[in-house]
């Protein structure tokens, strides 16, 4: 199922051409960048307007002549311009504030809201505004879930052990909910959940969630948290709320860093968990009606951190030295053993605490100012990491699971786990009429693969290989939007309109291994009678006819992390779309409410209808109360 939005395309490509008779439009600034959210009204009328993400605005005037323009924002100081302007003109202006000593901009927020950005103390509903800039230079955390976790109260992801491919992807959950009921956005635009389902233990087990830490640091300029249900305003998976990233957008400026470190504790040898992230940004104007492009780059490694202490159990029995026992009876033999072979208890034990990982990451942002104030824009990024984890110790007491002539003092499986991430997103906004319009599309992929190494596939016998292709996921995802918004300034203290559609594609894959990874080749189907059995292989066979010297079956597939079989081989696909409507009312300048509707429809999951209604009243500029509730959902996965 899918939306045809040529005909609105069109209508896209005159962006502007209706329009009243005088527009005054410009742009708003400090000393070093552009300010989101400045208002700029006209004294004696009740034109205003506030400006938008790139620092742009727009007032139409109802005649010619001179006016008294006002533009205001936290943190600096009024500006007043005496502006003329002629019947049918548009003029274009360049507002620069100064400081006054108590510059917040970190304190405004794009989220929670289809209006024009505002303060976070003037929100419906609750946002946490995060300057990823600042931290990095002061804070010793080096990815975002690090950053997040250090400075967002709501906000929780521990680093995982034990957990395949979860070790190097950390999921992340908001207000206690689950990571798959985390929305999170790259410059207002939906991003793609991970190919990779959480199991083993781990955070979110069972769920899927986005992978903050395919992000490199250095191409984030803020990160805003909506501490709220939201699903109304943004569809599945904003339950517990919303996380927006928004891109870099600095230019003739080079910033780079290198960030090291490192663990000690009661049971490492000395420092380990060494990690190093180098990162990079730099941007170019491209014209000078602000156009730029920004890129960033990171590298990142990781080595393993162990908090493992020495083994306690049974680690060699009787079995393991048929020579001085010939009738074992699995008796342990184990401070023997190890003194007969020069080792110790610390030799087996697994890596408890942190993997190990190696990647790097580029990333984009631009926009390019087109005609009648309209601009395209574009932003993406590639992510690729190589990691290593590892599952428990396989002690040669384990007979079954160890083929003593391959490793005769057992082996610590290594799960190799390869995750490329990519994304594009790329739009046109700007104006229709008298609606502020955005058409846009973004496309996601997730594609993991893994490897298992140091290990055996017992039933093979001592013709095992030590390692195999263990098959993997991946993921697709493309969101195409359309979104129109206008706000009315008569009625009451101003009333915003916004509505808009989405279309979203998903598409979800599992691929096998090689079958050595998962078969059991020891298994075998009786052709033949109870009296005379006649035994063929079969990998589904229930017989089993290859045995360990204590009598017990071997076991199949790659120890550590069995492949996927083919009878796990998925390849599915499904649509959705959606359309809401959002009406935000100043009922005066201190009460604001917001109501959204939201439906979505699924091919294979239904439709769903979900409703907002949040308000705030500002007594003070430090107090306010604020409150909200909403009806949400989350649509199962196709993982």
């Amino acid at each position: 199922m899918s939306i045809k939005f040529y005909p609105i395309i069109l209508l896209l490509v005159l962006l502007g051409l209706s329009s009243q008779a005088q527009t005054l439009r410009g742009t708003v600034k400090d000393s070093t960048q552009t300010i989101i959210g400045a208002t700029v009204s006209i004294a004696g009328l009740k034109q205003r307007a506030g400006t938008d993400t790139n620092g742009k605005f727009e007032i139409k005037l109802p005649a010619a002549g001179t006016y008294q323009v006002y533009i205001s924002y936290i943190g600096y100081e009024t500006l007043q311009e005496s502006i003329t302007i002629g019947s049918d003109e548009t003029k274009d202006l360049e507002f620069i504030l100064r400081s006054s000593g108590n510059n917040n901009l970190e304190g405004v927020v794009v989220l929670g809201s289809r209006s024009a950005p505002r303060s976070r103390l003037e929100t419906p509903v609750p946002v946490d505004v995060v300057d990823i800039k600042k931290l990095v230079q002061s804070a010793p955390q080096v990815t975002v879930n690090q950053i997040l976790n250090f400075v967002a109260p709501s906000f929780t992801s521990n680093v995982m052990s034990l957990t395949d491919g979860t070790d190097h992807i950390d999921p992340a959950s908001l207000r206690g909910l689950g990571p798959d009921q985390v929305l999170v956005l790259i410059n207002g635009k939906r991003r793609h959940n991970t190919a990779l389902v959480n199991i083993n233990g781990s955070l979110g087990k069972g769920s899927v969630g986005t992978d903050l830490n395919a992000i490199p640091t250095s191409s984030i300029k803020r990160i805003e948290i909506l501490r709220d249900g939201a699903s109304a305003q943004y569809g599945s998976d904003a339950i517990a709320g919303v996380i927006n990233i928004i891109l870099n957008d600095d230019v003739n400026k080079l910033s780079a860093s290198v960030t090291g470190g490192g663990f000690s504790g009661k049971h490492s040898d000395g420092i380990d968990g060494e990690t190093v992230q180098a990162n990079v940004n730099y941007g170019v104007a491209l014209s000078d009606k602000g156009g730029f492009v920004n890129f960033s780059g990171s590298f990142d490694y990781r080595d393993y951190a162990s908090r493992t202490t020495p083994y306690r159990g049974v680690i060699f029995s009787d079995y393991n030295n048929p020579t001085l026992f010939p009738t074992p009876t699995g008796a342990d033999i184990t401070d023997a053993e190890l003194a007969r072979r020069g080792l110790t208890r610390g030799d087996f034990v697994p890596n408890i605490g942190q993997s190990q990982n190696r990647g790097g990451a580029l990333f984009f942002n631009s926009i390019i100012p087109v005609a009648n104030g309209a601009e395209v824009y574009a932003f993406g990024g590639l992510n690729f990491r190589d990691g290593i984890s590892t599952a428990f110790y396989r002690t040669p007491r384990q007979l079954t699971q160890n083929i003593a002539s391959i490793y005769p003092n057992g082996f610590l499986p290594q799960i190799g786990t390869s995750n490329l991430d990519q994304s594009i997103a790329a739009g046109i906004r700007g104006d229709l009429g008298l609606w502020k319009t955005d058409f846009s599309n973004t496309f996601g992929r997730n594609i993991i693969d893994f490897t298992t190494k140091n290990t055996v596939n017992a039933s093979l016998l001592a013709a095992s290989p030590t390692s195999f292709q263990s098959g993997g996921y991946e993921f697709t995802q493309n969101t195409t939007n359309l979104d129109f918004s206008r706000f009315f300034e008569e009625p009451l203290s101003g009333i915003n309109v916004a509505f808009g559609f989405e279309n979203r594609i998903e598409h979800y894959k599992i691929n096998p291994g090689e079958e050595g990874s998962y078969v059991n080749y020891g298994n075998a189907i009786n052709v033949g009678t109870t009296a005379n059995p006649i035994y063929v292989p079969s990998p589904t066979g229930n017989i089993s006819t290859r045995f360990a010297a204590n009598g017990a079956a071997y076991a199949g597939g790659a120890q550590g992390f069995p492949g996927i079989s083919k009878a796990n081989l998925t390849n599915v696909s499904r649509s959705s779309i959606a359309g809401y409507g959002d009406l935000e009312v100043n009922f005066t300048d201190k009460l604001l409410v917001d109501g959204a509707v939201r439906f979505e429809n699924y091919s294979d999951f239904g439709s769903t209808i979900n409703g907002k209604l949040a308000g705030r009243y500002k007594f003070s500029d430090k107090f306010l109360l604020r409150g909200a509730i909403s009806t949400g959902f989350r649509a199962p996965s196709l993982h």
